[in-house]
């Protein structure tokens, strides 16, 4: 009963040995090239959007600093102008939050046509942004 035992016992070792020099070892494969163009535009996306959410919140707070300012001013006329320009400021600035939630949700190989839509919208947003800052002075 003992060697019969013994036989099985070596019998399993044997057996889970040769089941475990059977089994590759999986070598880590490089990415290929469509997988790092991929993270690449991955990375793209996240810088775009991260560096556009930056500029509108600059410019979201300048629209509250020019408000503020046309409130104080005691010139009716350029307190109009001011408080236009913010109100045009801000929604530029909306259509350019909503245009950069379709960035967000785009996939990585489409998201530039959406960037398109975004960068039109700054554009104007910057031009009336510096037209502000004109009216601040």
């Amino acid at each position: 009963m003992k060697s019969f035992l013994t036989l099985a016992a070596v019998a399993t070792f044997a057996l889970v040995g040769c089941s475990s020099k059977d089994k590759k070892q999986e070598t880590p494969q490089p990415p290929t090239a469509a997988e790092q163009a991929k993270s690449q535009l991955d990375a793209g996306q996240a810088t775009y959007v991260s560096q556009t959410e930056k500029r509108i919140g600059e410019m979201t707070k300048f629209s509250g600093d020019l408000r503020s300012a046309s409130a104080k001013t005691t010139d009716k006329v350029r307190a109009k102008k001011m408080q236009n320009a913010a109100d045009d400021l801000d929604s530029l600035l909306k259509d350019a939050g909503t245009s950069l939630n379709e960035v967000k949700t785009s996939t990585p190989e489409n998201w530039v046509v959406f960037k398109r839509d975004v960068d039109k919208v700054m554009t104007r947003a910057e031009t009336q942004f510096s037209n502000s800052v004109t009216l601040m002075q």
